[in-house]
């Protein structure tokens, strides 16, 4: 269940007020434990085939607009939860119990919208349950040790340092540790095989669990232990654990990489990166989502898979040629395919801009406007609807129309023609061959309620810009 503001875009470094601790949460938990946790568990027990299910979207308040519920989709799959139950379409009016709400007896200005995310979702999660996940290393949830007394670290900042390194890992318990065992070096669970065993530091274990930890590396299982090793038993005596390899939790990655290999491999850190793999041993498919708020990922990836890949976009639903680098904006995700049969249309890249001037009008309520500006300012109980009209001159090579900053649905019309809807960054349109010598250019963009309702929930969220800020450019 992800609800109360749990898990917040751009929180990820901060600890921030929320309602369902009363009071601090704590970021390497809830957005590098938690998820992976229930997923963890889905690929570990085979009764579950895989399926974790998450109840998604409620208690965050008005403020938690389709961009957002985005973001949250893409975090969630990405780190193997592959069924969701949406809160809620209630039918009560202005129902104070958890919103958002998608319909709100007509009154969300977004739900026509909805359908698009759930579109989008549904076809991400087909992909990311195709195939096997490919598991990386085990991480070990030593709970026990937050009640042995003893001194210990948090699994999930062990999490942290392994999910903004681009290595993969499911957590293991305890008793799912007893019943593993060696396979030609590697750890073996159920249908999973692990290529190591990461222990966080714990001053204490039971001693079962390290008499295990010692037959599986006799056997051959890389141990890591971070930080340092355990050597006392819950059970009050010594343990002399001369087995294993020691690494600082900050080196954790490089001994990982250089010891057991990774993945995939970018040609310079980017700590926002996510990606999940899956295969059925002959085909590929990598879903990449980069995290981040503000920051752009571009680079060079190198991937375990080899041979023709394509790159495809779950929101458009197309398939593009991969050529060297890839470029994900914030909030973008894409699936890396090997084995995909086609083509593949190219990637649009936005190489040049190309002159532009836009005057803009557009009004709200009564009052017109003709400069791009935050709707907040003026109008700070504002929620709805607003459309912005433009007549240009362009070059007519001119293939991508770029928007700028938005808050936060946009749907644009160029000519009369309706290119779409973004309901996150980026928002870039394709206007390949729709260029003439004038041009009327429309942009309607829905608002999310936060400002207008002023719920509770919504107090504990960064309240963006509202409407359209630009800046809006052309490239060709």
């Amino acid at each position: 269940d992800v609800v109360l503001c749990q898990i917040v875009p751009g929180l990820q470094d901060h600890k921030n007020c929320v309602p369902c601790t009363y009071d601090h949460g704590t970021p390497n938990f809830f957005s590098f434990g938690l998820a992976k946790l229930a997923s963890s568990h889905a690929h570990i027990q085979p009764e579950k085939k895989g399926r974790a299910m998450c109840e998604m979207f409620g208690a965050y308040g008005w403020a938690e607009g389709l961009k957002m519920m985005k973001w949250l989709v893409d975090h969630m799959v990405v780190r193997g939860i592959n069924r969701f139950v949406p809160h809620a379409f209630s039918m009560t009016p202005n129902d104070p119990d958890c919103p958002p709400h998608f319909y709100a007896n007509g009154e969300n200005p977004q739900y026509e919208d909805f359908g698009l995310l759930m579109g989008y979702a549904d076809r991400q999660i087909h992909l990311t349950t195709w195939g096997d996940h490919v598991c990386g290393s085990a991480l070990l949830y030593h709970a026990e040790a937050e009640w042995s007394g003893g001194n210990y670290m948090y699994f999930h900042d062990v999490a942290r340092s392994l999910t903004e390194s681009q290595l993969e890992f499911d957590l293991i318990s305890l008793d799912y540790l007893l019943s593993a065992s060696a396979e030609n070096g590697k750890l073996a669970l159920n249908n999973c095989r692990f290529e190591s065993l990461i222990v966080p530091y714990s001053e204490y274990l039971p001693q079962r669990v390290l008499n295990k930890l010692a037959d599986l590396s006799k056997d051959g299982v890389k141990i890591i232990w971070v930080n340092a090793k355990t050597q006392k038993c819950t059970e009050g005596i010594s343990f002399d654990a001369d087995f294993g390899t020691v690494a600082n939790i900050s080196e954790l990655p490089s001994v990982i990489r250089v010891n057991i290999g990774c993945d995939i491999a970018l040609d310079s850190p980017f700590r926002h990166l996510r990606f999940c793999h899956r295969t059925d041993g002959k085909n590929h498919v990598y879903m990449l989502f980069n995290e981040s708020v503000d920051e752009t990922f571009e680079g060079e990836i190198s991937f375990s898979a080899e041979g023709r890949k394509l790159i495809y976009d779950a929101y458009e639903n197309a398939l593009f040629a991969a050529d060297g680098k890839i470029k994900l904006e914030p909030y973008e995700t894409r699936f890396v395919i090997f084995g995909a049969e086609g083509e593949g249309s190219p990637i649009l890249v936005a190489k040049e801009k190309t002159a532009a001037s836009f005057n803009w009008s557009f009004e709200v309520g009564s009052e017109k406007h003709t400069e791009l500006f935050n709707l907040a300012k003026k109008y700070p109980r504002f929620g709805g609807k607003v459309t912005y009209k433009t007549e240009f001159s362009a070059c007519k090579d001119a293939k991508i129309l770029d928007l700028g900053f938005v808050g936060e649905t946009a749907k644009v019309s160029l000519n009369g023609k309706f290119l779409g809807t973004r309901i996150a960054p980026p928002y870039r349109f394709d206007v390949s061959g729709l260029i003439e010598e004038t041009n009327k250019l429309e942009v309607e963009v829905i608002t999310h309620l936060g400002y207008a309702r002023r719920d509770e929930f919504s107090s504990y969220l960064g309240m963006e810009p509202m409407g359209l800020l630009g800046p809006v450019e052309l490239y060709k």
